[in-house]
């Protein structure tokens, strides 16, 4: 699994999965740690509410020393605490984690073609992207110079072909006849067979 399928389990897969497993003063425990990662990962931050928020996320890690061993704490589970702190200091989270370079890496994974250059292939695709990019964008401002022969939304009656008249008999030639007699048969015998 990649780094942000754990993201979005913390966040929220984990809060469905807890709901009536375990005990209520361990579940409500998990439950202020998701709140804890859904605060800090907010796209709009109010500065005045963070440090009521590194009152609440102590708070949590203290009821999380109350309720697991002490393996479970290593320097990840402290690392919540930072987390806070950099939401003071740099802003929002979503400006500066690596989800969307990730995405974007793995595109420029698929555009490789030959596994002994995967370099060269990547520089290629990203040129063929750029370049289509470029067309694209180009051709929506060209505006036509001149009229087209035949507009279907000009003229909206002639879309549909339509056959007026009385057909015209036509007679075949012995060579016509044989080479039309021909074809017939032998796709008669071959979708035949097929059934």
């Amino acid at each position: 699994m990649k780094s942000h399928d754990h993201h979005i389990m913390i966040q929220q897969i984990l809060l469905a999965c807890v709901r009536n497993m375990l005990l209520p003063s361990v579940r409500q425990t998990i439950i202020k740690l998701n709140k804890c990662f859904q605060k800090i990962c907010m796209k709009v931050v109010d500065p005045h509410d963070i440090p009521s928020l590194k009152v609440y996320v102590a708070k949590t890690l203290f009821m999380l020393e109350i309720y697991f061993l002490l393996g479970f704490f290593d320097i990840s589970t402290h690392l919540l605490i930072h987390l806070v702190d950099d939401l003071e200091i740099c802003g929002p989270v979503g400006t500066r984690w690596c989800y969307p370079i990730e995405r974007y890496l793995a595109i420029l994974k698929h555009y490789v073609r030959n596994r002994a250059k995967p370099e060269g292939c990547m520089a290629m695709g990203y040129m063929y992207d750029e370049a289509l990019g470029f067309c694209t964008k180009y051709l929506s401002l060209y505006e036509h110079t001149r009229r087209r022969m035949w507009d279907p939304y000009e003229e909206l009656t002639n879309v549909g072909e339509v056959l007026e008249g009385k057909p015209k008999p036509r007679i075949l030639k012995d060579m016509e006849l044989h080479i039309v007699h021909e074809y017939v048969l032998m796709n008669f015998v071959a979708t035949r067979d097929l059934i």
